[in-house]
């Protein structure tokens, strides 16, 4: 059943060896990582300025709000959250006038695919700082930056926190603080298989049958669910948990405004469907 949760407890023992290794890792990466106001982690638009996979040693993945470290030999990820992102696009095109005046009497043209480039790469060779715009709205409730939050793991954590009240804690695979380096929150979650990639594991899909298919389709086409509209993961669910599940899978994702619950965040966890990134993005 839903309440017997599938998801492993972090023992304190492994615990103890994550922040082990990850502080071994965090020390030898070369990034600058401490109190979250004397931190640049952001989000990169150009590879060719930020490849965070060129610091870490293990495997790493990185979205529009954390980088995800894949601890080797471990059945955990760990989660970093960024604290900011590029500078805006206002900004980019605010430069680019200062610099390339309209003459009077011809219309503005800002190319941003074109400029964003130009403008971004100088900004980057004189101080990477440059480009740093603060995080400001993951938070449950105030995602309008009324209520200041720039921590997008904190805001997961407290997601399925209240995933579990809610008897779905076997769907949504729980983020949880691990420690703090040199300040600087640090995240752990059971790792999942991420269905964007079952295509190069065939072993690894929903196996839902058409039943469950079809029915899904049929009883949730009214119901707007974003990115799990119409998919093996929703059908998925419903065979493995059943209709009421699935009727509260869609009142808490309408409740908290969930979204972006694309394909590189959904999964497999013990063979059942789960989320794994569900934080959102708001910014």
């Amino acid at each position: 059943g839903v309440k017997e949760s599938m998801i492993k407890q972090i023992s304190k023992e492994i615990k103890e060896k994550l922040i082990k290794m990850v502080t071994a890792e965090l020390d030898n990466c070369g990034l600058y990582i401490g109190e979250p106001e004397e931190t640049y982690l952001f989000s990169p638009i150009e590879d060719e300025f930020e490849t965070y996979g060129d610091y870490f040693s293990w495997k790493v993945a990185t979205g529009a709000t954390k980088i995800v470290l894949f601890p080797p030999d471990m059945d955990y990820v760990i989660k970093i959250p960024f604290n900011g992102f590029h500078t805006s696009f206002e900004q980019y095109e605010d430069d680019y006038y200062l610099e390339n005046p309209v003459p009077e009497g011809e219309e503005e043209t800002f190319d941003y695919d074109e400029q964003r480039i130009i403008i971004e790469k100088k900004y980057y060779e004189e101080d990477p700082c440059n480009l740093f715009y603060p995080f400001s709205k993951a938070s449950l409730y105030y995602r309008d930056g009324s209520d200041p939050n720039w921590d997008y793991c904190n805001l997961e954590a407290l997601i399925s926190e209240y995933a579990e009240e809610y008897n779905l804690c076997n769907i949504f695979v729980p983020t949880e603080w691990l420690f703090n380096y040199n300040g600087y929150p640090i995240y752990v979650q059971p790792k999942c298989e991420i269905e964007a990639y079952f295509e190069d594991i065939p072993q690894h899909s929903y196996n839902c049958s058409d039943e469950a298919k079809f029915t899904s389709k049929q009883k949730y086409k009214d119901k707007y669910l974003g990115y799990i509209q119409d998919t093996s993961w929703l059908a998925a669910v419903l065979e493995n948990y059943g209709e009421e599940t699935v009727n509260e899978l869609i009142n808490f994702i309408e409740e908290f405004n969930l979204g972006d619950l694309r394909d590189e965040n959904r999964g497999l966890l013990d063979g059942k469907p789960v989320l794994i990134d569900y934080c959102g993005f708001y910014e």
